[in-house]
């Protein structure tokens, strides 16, 4: 199936937060364009191919995932470091 220019794919978008007890918030939100069908093309007919459908939406879900650990913790860190220097 070819696809067409204008389709768009799936996107898994993840925001997290810090509340410092100060009351100041670190907030960073990532996404991750997804490889997985739409829900009205997810292969529900048959065992394997609701297995492969769900194992493409799970790799960008975990992807999504780590790359919001891993900003949210250098956000976290640049603050930290900001505050030292004043």
């Amino acid at each position: 199936m070819e696809k067409h220019p204008d389709d768009k794919k799936p996107v898994v978008e993840y925001t997290a937060k810090i509340t410092l007890p100060n009351g100041e918030v670190i907030e960073k939100t990532v996404s991750t364009e997804g490889d997985f069908p739409s829900l009205e093309d997810f292969d529900l007919s048959t065992r394997d191919g609701l297995l492969h459908d769900f194992d493409l939406l799970e790799k960008t879900v975990l992807e999504t995932s780590r790359k919001l650990n891993g900003e949210l913790s250098r956000e976290y860190l640049d603050a930290s470091s900001k505050k030292k220097r004043k």
